[in-house]
């Protein structure tokens, strides 16, 4: 697995260092973090799905929660990350952080610190989507679209264990299980209900919708609110 993430990294900071040759210095600082969309999902809601398909029609980078993770726990990776944003950016993340760790509105998780670091990065460099690991509380509310996807509980749990090939019961555990580890995840880090609606800015109900229709939301308004 760190071999393959050391490769996606790799091809995201080559895209990245592209980007930044064909963008003036002083316009990349004017314009400082670029709009975003954060998805945050019930387990079992298909937030992955939602995400990736909104990803792919606004033709946005996609984070899942895995690479991030993976990201934030690698200091190499990470290092890379960093580097590829100029000094005046990454002067920005050192205090941004710093400020929000001494109001306290993170907790003093060193994961944490380096998780905020990666997301905070790639805010810099923008056109991108990031699933979970409370992203929707690190990023600036005025550059991010945030989004959450819900489902009743019985249809969250019929989709994972078709997913996982699990009976019911099994699915069931799993389903809460994963709900738990996301409320405290946001308890613990940000003193945040996940699931509270005033968290985001459009919360998406997928028992109504297909992926490829709730993805087709996200992109309407992500361009109402932001522009093409």
């Amino acid at each position: 697995m760190a071999g393959s993430v050391e490769a996606v990294v790799n091809r995201q900071i080559l895209k990245w260092e592209q980007a930044a040759r064909a963008t003036s210095r002083e316009l990349r600082e004017l314009l400082g973090s670029k709009p975003m969309i954060t998805l945050s999902s019930a387990y079992g809601s298909r937030g992955w799905e939602v995400g990736r398909q909104a990803a792919e029609m606004l033709a946005f980078d996609f984070f899942d929660r895995e690479l991030v993770e993976k990201i934030a726990a690698s200091a190499n990776v990470r290092r890379r990350l960093v580097e590829s944003l100029d000094e005046r950016a990454q002067d920005w993340i050192t205090e941004h952080i710093t400020r929000q760790f001494e109001q306290e509105v993170f907790s003093s998780s060193d994961f944490l610190r380096h998780l905020s670091r990666v997301v905070l990065t790639i805010s810099q460099h923008g056109r991108a989507v990031v699933v979970g690991r409370g992203s929707q509380f690190i990023l600036r509310p005025e550059s991010t679209l945030r989004v959450r996807t819900t489902a009743p509980l019985d249809l969250r749990i019929r989709a994972v264990a078709d997913l996982e090939g699990l009976g019911a019961p099994d699915a069931r555990a799993l389903v809460l299980r994963r709900d738990a580890e996301r409320a405290a995840f946001a308890r613990l880090h940000f003193n945040h209900d996940v699931s509270q609606p005033e968290h985001y800015d459009l919360v998406l109900n997928t028992a109504a919708l297909e992926p490829a229709q709730a993805a087709e939301l996200v992109q309407r308004a992500f361009t109402l609110r932001f522009g093409g």
